[in-house]
């Protein structure tokens, strides 16, 4: 009978460390799974409140929707050359920050397209063919249309401008 006790606390002792070990794991996993959970819900891959309250706002009011493209007229400009004659011809799309902006610029849309004519109309026709002058050319109409919208922050107003077509004659 002696024989018979051994094998049985034996058996108990193992069932015992197996569900021992099995519970130790739930737990881990369970720790491991909110953790993961927690650190991707904060999109900054710190605590939330490390950031301050205006630029978590801003950042979720930029995320909040999908991009605003606003086409503006398209400008056919005489650029600046005393001994020749040449035309610039292009269609601009401006990216916006959110639905309020695109109204306001709609809204201004006459200042603006003025603004951005007299830009055009004050370069030389080198300047138009230089290899990035798309691009600085871009961001200097951005600077002037978020002047005329009253907008002094570089992630209000219009974002981007972007240039649908472009034949300098």
């Amino acid at each position: 009978m002696a024989e018979d006790a051994a094998p049985k606390k034996k058996s108990k002792l193992l069932l015992f460390i197996i569900l021992g070990v099995v519970l130790v794991l739930i737990i881990a996993g369970g720790a491991v799974g909110f953790l993961l959970l927690h650190n991707s819900s904060d999109d900054s891959g710190g605590d939330a409140q490390e950031a301050p309250a205006h630029q978590t706002k801003k950042k979720k009011k930029k995320e909040d929707h999908p991009p605003i493209f606003e086409k503006l007229s398209q400008f056919t400009v005489n650029l600046n050359s005393p001994d020749q004659e040449t035309m610039l011809q292009t269609d601009i799309t401006v990216e916006v920050a959110d639905a309020e902006t695109e109204e306001t610029l709609k809204n201004m849309l006459p200042k603006v397209q003025n603004e951005v004519n007299k830009l055009l109309r004050s370069k030389t026709p080198d300047y138009m063919r230089a290899p990035n002058s798309t691009d600085k050319l871009g961001g200097e109409i951005r600077a002037a249309i978020n002047k005329v919208l009253g907008v002094t922050s570089d992630d209000e107003g219009v974002l981007s401008v972007n240039f649908t077509t472009f034949i300098v004659q």
